[in-house]
């Protein structure tokens, strides 16, 4: 079998990790591809690929089969679930009805009264009035 420890500097697999680099030469990362619009295509045992991708302007965007964008991380921050151009920190977007869900690992029915869980608003001073929370939504137990 060929060593393929370093062809041009463009693929390399690191010696002691195993570790493989496309575009770098010396990978940090079980798969590390370097460049700006760099991808890296991850296929799963259910035939679907995954796709990570770098764009220029420092985004990430992971799509499936190629297919709409799943989600983005822009250069700001930003986050996009089911839209690519996110308008605030966290953007969620479906066609139809959308439902965002808060699962909790509990494994124990509570008693009436114990919370489920909490969605709470704060700020950033924490000391004096208004400090901490702002507002919250807690959900609790019912009979």
């Amino acid at each position: 079998m060929a060593n393929l420890s370093n062809i041009n500097g463009k693929f390399v697999v690191e010696q002691t990790t195993g570790y493989v680099g496309v575009g770098t030469t010396d990978p940090n990362f079980l798969i590390e591809a370097a460049g700006v619009n760099s991808e890296i295509a991850l296929n799963s045992t259910s035939g679907s690929i995954y796709r990570v991708r770098s764009t220029s302007s420092d985004a990430f965007i992971i799509t499936k089969n190629g297919v709409g964008d799943r989600l983005v991380i822009d250069g700001s921050g930003k986050v996009g679930i089911g839209t690519d151009l996110p308008n605030q920190l966290l953007e969620l977007s479906k066609n139809g009805s959308p439902v965002m869900r808060l699962n909790s690992s509990k494994t124990t029915n509570g008693a009436i009264g114990d919370s489920i869980g909490r969605i709470e608003w704060r700020g950033s001073n924490n000391a004096g009035n208004g400090a901490g929370i702002k507002a919250a939504i807690d959900t609790s137990a019912t009979s």
